[in-house]
């Protein structure tokens, strides 16, 4: 027959816990390094998709002649997208004066620039909406002719010009552009002459993953990851 002896309970030594402690930690930590390039990846990819939309709206502001939202008598402006190199911020602008230099057309020396053709003070009603990335920058910006010329731009400005609407493109004025020839931009208004294709790199903020944007001169823009 068994006798009812109790037997006293034995817990964990200090050993064991902390051999426990030190394997929660492992598990915890390769599970948050393994997160860390999706969670980059997915801001990165968001921005790239708020970049794309933002310019899919601003077409869509030229094709519907959409009127300026502030300005009186009612104006039906032209619209673009202003990038710079090295900055978080990409501003849809409208243009009410396409034809800058009064020669009834567009032409080269016409600014299609993010500029004051629509008032006084370009920051109040020249801006339609500023757009903020928030998990990349643009670091850099290519123009890629027809023949596979390249040049590197300090600023990239995409305006889409109603009715049509026809887009042309143009980069910053001396002294920022000033290693660019003139026979790739007018040298006075920064109008690029020739069409070809735009590249936008975003780079996360931590500078370990980049992805780019191309956008064409007929208005296609297609995300490359």
């Amino acid at each position: 027959m068994l006798s009812g002896r109790a037997y006293p309970s034995r817990g964990f030594t200090l050993i064991e816990l902390l051999v426990v402690i030190a394997i929660i930690m492992i598990i915890a930590s390769v599970g948050l390094s393994s997160t860390r390039p999706l969670s980059r990846h997915a801001k990165l990819l968001g921005d790239a998709n708020e970049v794309v939309s933002l310019l899919r709206t601003t077409r869509q502001h030229a094709i519907s002649v959409a009127a300026h939202p502030t300005k009186t008598p009612t104006t039906y402006p032209s619209y673009g997208v202003s990038i710079p190199q090295g900055a978080s911020t990409i501003t849809e602008y409208a243009d009410c004066k396409p034809d800058d230099n009064g020669t009834n057309g567009t032409e080269f020396t016409d600014t299609f620039r993010l500029s004051n053709s629509c008032g006084a003070a370009a920051s109040s009603d020249t801006i339609i909406e500023t757009l903020i990335l928030q998990g990349s920058t643009v670091t850099d910006i290519s123009y890629i002719e027809s023949d596979g010329t390249t040049f590197s731009l300090p600023l990239i400005s995409i305006l889409y010009l109603r009715p049509e609407p026809t887009i042309w493109f143009a980069t910053a004025v001396p002294p920022a552009g000033a290693g660019l020839p003139a026979t790739f931009r007018h040298p006075g208004s920064g109008t690029i002459k020739e069409p070809g294709t735009v590249v936008l790199t975003l780079t996360s903020l931590d500078g370990l993953e980049d992805l780019t944007i191309r956008f064409n001169s007929v208005g296609l823009a297609v995300i490359v990851q």
